[in-house]
């Protein structure tokens, strides 16, 4: 984003974190310059990540799971492409994903705005607080998707709820989705409901963190 306090990233980071579980890195741009503040799920290592491709121009500091870093705004793209790369040679799909602890199971009629206003009072949500995460089970392949991202690697649906239709993002599953498409039976996904604000409009959206082809 362009414009954003510095003093946030590092919290946006940590949500994007606790609702994907995919490694991240939220940057502001300001002229020619871009700061900003990466997460990691335990079991990847985003400081050697960066100290392995980040080249020249390119300050950051920190730890395994938390970093902060600085480099010249027409570098981001470069950065993104190197990073991409290195998750993908480096580490499987899976270790990528932090470990998904499910806190029950929940029904699509049970999903409603109302319900997802009381799960995120227990927020803030962060190391020791993981946001509520449901088993949930939808009959057949989804009703509508579109493919976002590089390389079509974000996969977006949408499922009837108690909320009416609801968008389901699943970061990184775009590549599954001849799969998901052509499978006859139930879909089990991990998902972590959440209210998706955008300027003055907010809706239910739920992030997937995981999918299971039943039989």
């Amino acid at each position: 984003g362009e414009g954003w306090p510095e003093g946030v990233l590092g919290i946006v980071a940590n949500r994007v974190l606790d609702s994907l579980g995919v490694p991240t890195i939220i940057l502001t741009v300001e002229g020619e310059e871009a700061r900003g503040s990466g997460r990691a799920p335990d079991g990847v290592d985003l400081l050697k990540a960066l100290t392995e491709v980040a080249g020249d121009g390119v300050d950051f500091g920190g730890h395994r799971q938390a970093v902060g870093l600085r480099l010249p705004s027409q570098s981001v793209g470069e950065l993104r492409k190197r990073l991409q790369e290195y998750f993908k040679k480096n580490y499987t799909r899976e270790e990528l994903q932090a470990e998904v602890v499910l806190d029950g199971e929940i029904s699509p009629e049970e999903i409603t705005e109302e319900a997802v206003e009381e799960m995120e009072r227990l927020a803030p949500f962060g190391a020791g607080n993981p946001p509520p995460t449901f088993r949930l089970t939808v009959e057949g392949p989804p009703l509508d998707y579109s493919l976002k991202g590089n390389s079509s690697s974000h996969l977006f649906f949408w499922i009837e709820t108690g909320a009416g239709r609801v968008e389901c993002a699943a970061f990184s599953f775009g590549e599954h989705i001849e799969d998901i498409l052509s499978h006859p039976g139930r879909l089990t996904l991990a998902v972590r409901p959440h209210i998706h604000r955008w300027g003055v409009t907010r809706r239910v959206r739920l992030g997937v963190v995981d999918i299971l082809l039943e039989e």
